[in-house]
């Protein structure tokens, strides 16, 4: 088989600032791209394409196939958004927002992606109670089971690099949701199958119309879909659906909006709807309608990828943020400890007595394993294993009673059933020996 040649190395188009591939595709906006040395490879639509950086100006160039250049060149033309000036962008964010203008050095080339639609809905899906390698892998699993193959050709001799496209939902829709369980979906599987589903219903090009849509229709449309929640959505209308004031919150972005720009947002245990569109205001009314896109790269500026070009009184100020965090919840516990006490009549609370525990209940905890987590997929890091039963030591034998002044009566043991079926023949052999003993005193006498 002659396997197709590849393009040599084309420039994107792009300058060294306009787009840093290590600063925007793997910190958590995309999910596909394989990283090799200093390559990234991956298929957008049906074509598979090869990135880098040039090792002397650093300016971003590509190559694919041969046969798939003019289809690879303008997907990636539409994916890192190449006719928009991020330069100019950064410099209007950071007259705005002096916190913005201080870690933007550091996160330079920062690059807000256009997704495909149906990707980026199914890659959020999985990122709930997940990670980025975590993910990656799940997609990767997902892609090799249901996508198409397509080859990304060598520059000499050597093999090509085999990937897959990304499966479309009239191909997952109908397959049992074990079968994603057992690529590591775990419960996400059947919100993964109903989407398909949903997004079946409505048609081609359903998702893709919501790019002409207001942002909260945008959101409405795509909270219908399984698994999909407040976060998941502006996440999917941001990076893929041209919704660029969508402000994804969670507690880490609550936390740059409450640091940076209202400190009197309160403590909350939870992000309610109204905490939601609040934060989200906060970025909107100081960056506009490219907020989501702002919001995006002051978020990567918190990951700890970028701590050691952040400026360090940048630094400073994060660390003692967590530190007035953790001394304010460590304050709340106390406060909550001494109105229970106050409650009980003003006596503080006291500790819980620990009992001691006797040798076999231990041994039974022991021997139990102990209870799996909802969902062991959440986390790549955890590993739920059974804990392995400890040999039974043998169990230590009761001091002897004291001596009692009353002879101890012997426990009364039941007769087995043999013994039972014996006494009839006993009696009777006892009677016959009594009568001959009878018999011979009278002979004797």
């Amino acid at each position: 088989m002659v396997r197709p040649p590849s393009t040599p190395w084309r420039s994107l188009g792009l300058s060294a600032g306009e787009l840093k591939l290590a600063h925007t595709l793997p910190t958590g906006q995309a999910f596909g791209w394989r990283r090799n040395g200093d390559e990234y490879h991956g298929v957008l639509g049906d074509a598979a394409v090869a990135v880098r950086e040039h090792p002397s100006t650093k300016c971003c160039e590509w190559r694919a196939a041969a046969d798939r250049e003019a289809e690879a060149k303008r997907r990636l033309d539409d994916y890192f958004r190449v006719s928009t000036s991020f330069e100019e962008l950064y410099a209007g964010w950071s007259a705005s927002d002096e916190r913005f203008a201080a870690v933007a050095p550091a996160v330079r080339g920062v690059r807000i992606l256009r997704q495909d639609p149906f990707e980026c809905l199914i890659s959020f899906i999985c990122s709930s109670n997940n990670n980025i390698a975590r993910i990656t892998l799940m997609l990767t699993r997902l892609r090799e089971a249901f996508g198409t193959k397509v080859e990304l050709p060598s520059l000499d001799d050597g093999e090509s690099i085999i990937l897959h496209t990304f499966p479309s939902p009239d191909k997952l829709c109908d397959i049992d949701d074990k079968v994603l369980r057992d690529l590591g979906f775990g419960y996400r599987a059947p919100y993964v199958i109903n989407t398909c589903k949903t997004i079946a219903e409505k048609g081609p090009g359903f998702l893709e119309g919501l790019r002409t849509k207001t942002r909260q229709e945008c959101k409405e449309a795509l909270l219908e879909c399984s698994g999909v929640g407040p976060k998941v959505a502006d996440c999917v209308a941001l990076f893929s659906l041209d919704q660029a004031a969508c402000i994804p919150v969670d507690t880490h972005v609550w936390r740059i909006a409450r640091r940076d720009y209202d400190a009197t947002l309160e403590d909350v245990a939870s992000i309610t709807p109204t905490v939601y569109e609040r934060v989200g205001d906060l970025f909107r009314d100081r960056f506009g309608p490219t907020a989501g896109w702002a919001h995006a790269v002051l978020f990567a500026a918190e990951l700890p990828a970028f701590r050691s070009a952040l400026p360090a009184a940048v630094v400073e100020e994060m660390d003692a943020f967590r530190d007035d965090e953790k001394r304010a919840a460590k304050e709340a516990r106390e406060a909550r400890k001494a109105r229970v006490a106050a409650k009980k009549g003003g006596t503080p609370p006291k500790p819980a007595s620990k009992k001691p525990v006797r040798k076999a209940t231990v041994a039974k905890q022991a021997a139990t394993p102990p209870p799996a987590p909802a969902d062991p997929e959440d986390d790549a890091d955890l590993i739920c294993r059974p804990k392995k039963s400890p040999a039974k030591k043998p169990s230590a034998r009761k001091p002897a009673a004291k001596p009692s002044s009353k002879p101890a009566k012997p426990a009364a043991r039941k007769p087995s059933v043999a013994k039972q079926a014996a006494k009839p023949a006993k009696k009777a052999t006892a009677a016959k020996r009594s009568a001959n003993a009878k018999a011979r005193r009278k002979k004797s006498a």
